[in-house]
């Protein structure tokens, strides 16, 4: 096997992976940060060598964020997980001027010194992936929102450097985002309803409490 057909099972390696992932934390399963590890260092050796440098980068920074990923989640199951919580406004505007400032600084940079062959899609993908990765650990809602439209536009950007399976995988990837906030929603709905049950029965006389949680009458 040449070096360009080990590169291309690589890169259908790395592309399982990725989706591996992205269904598991869809379904908030701790697995998938193995997955992730797996599949950036992979993806990161590539994208190096197609000077793709920030987005090798951020699959680099990705291996870090998956050992993050996996002590925050570890031994945690869906049921057991109570963490998800919706962004502010004020958390959203954090988000995009944290991001459109690293973005317009790394890739005038880039651009300058002609370090990638597409510095503005590579930099804003990159930059925006790392920061809404780290909304993915802290179990924020909305993070999936941000995931469509980075899929989507990274999927461009692969298209555009010729690197098909990965423009597919993101494709893909923004379909399973649709359905990651779908169902993080549902818990995140079930887990309210769970907390305003709790805190009805706290707030309530012991002994309407404890017919609230047996179902029998409380006079």
């Amino acid at each position: 096997m040449n070096i360009s057909d080990l590169n291309i099972s690589l890169e259908w390696l790395a592309t399982f992976l990725g989706i591996a992932y992205v269904i598991l934390a869809a379904r908030h399963n701790p697995w998938a940060w193995p997955a992730a590890f797996l599949g950036a260092a992979i993806y990161g050796w590539l994208l190096w060598q197609d000077q793709l440098p920030m987005q090798a980068l951020l699959h680099l920074a990705y291996m870090g964020m998956a050992i993050w990923g996996w002590q925050q989640w570890q031994g945690k199951s869906s049921q057991q997980h109570q963490g998800i919580a919706s962004m502010t406004l004020k958390q959203h505007s954090f988000v995009l001027s944290l991001g459109a400032s690293l973005t317009l600084i790394i890739a005038l940079f880039l651009n300058y010194y002609e370090l990638s062959q597409s510095p503005w899609l590579d930099t804003t993908t990159s930059v925006f992936a790392l920061i809404v990765t780290g909304l993915v650990v802290k179990q924020r809602l909305e993070n999936w929102l941000y995931w469509i439209v980075i899929d989507i536009t990274t999927a461009l950007l692969f298209w555009q450097s010729q690197h098909l399976a990965m423009s597919l995988l993101y494709l893909v990837y923004t379909a399973l985002a649709a359905y990651g906030y779908w169902y993080w929603r549902k818990l995140y709905l079930k887990q309210k309803m769970s907390l305003s049950s709790s805190t009805l029965v706290q707030n309530t006389h012991p002994r309407v409490a404890n017919a609230i949680i047996t179902g029998d009458k409380a006079l």
